[in-house]
């Protein structure tokens, strides 16, 4: 499989947005595509890489989805964590261990980061992508993460 990685520059922008777009469309319990959260998200994450970093999967030369990885400390975990904030692969490429491939491009970066645990979430509906997460190792926890909007948007 011809896969590979390639941080994402701000000139993506467009691209990833388009890719997010997709994700709300395939995955509406993800909640509505809100472009300028989304916009002024992407351009704070490429533009600090001590707040995580985002990477465009491509097959070939073809961009296939995007992989976003953001970071964090955690007391309970004993240091640095990092979410995997979002995962994308594009409907016609699933199915072919890609998403699987992103996921161990994914841990083999946060480790490089000093990253002690990986976090994500995923919709309940969302069957399939829960057991790819399960394939790779990721447990459901007896804690609920809940939510709370603070601050403008």
């Amino acid at each position: 499989m011809d896969i590979s990685f390639v941080a994402a520059r701000a000139s993506d922008q467009q691209l990833l947005l388009d890719l997010i777009r997709q994700l709300r469309e395939d995955d509406p319990d993800e909640g509505p595509f809100d472009f300028a959260a989304s916009q002024g998200a992407i351009a704070m994450l490429l533009s600090d890489p001590s707040i995580g970093r985002i990477w465009l999967i491509r097959r070939a030369a073809e961009v296939v989805g995007y992989v976003a990885l953001t970071l964090g400390f955690s007391i309970e975990f004993g240091g640095r964590i990092a979410f995997v904030d979002e995962l994308l692969i594009d409907r016609a490429h699933r199915g072919r261990g890609i998403g699987r491939a992103a996921l161990e491009f994914v841990e083999t970066s946060a480790c490089a980061l000093g990253v002690r645990v990986l976090l994500l979430e995923v919709t309940r509906s969302n069957e399939s992508a829960k057991r790819l997460y399960a394939k790779a190792g990721y447990v459901d926890r007896p804690h609920q993460l809940i939510t709370k909007r603070i601050g403008q948007r």
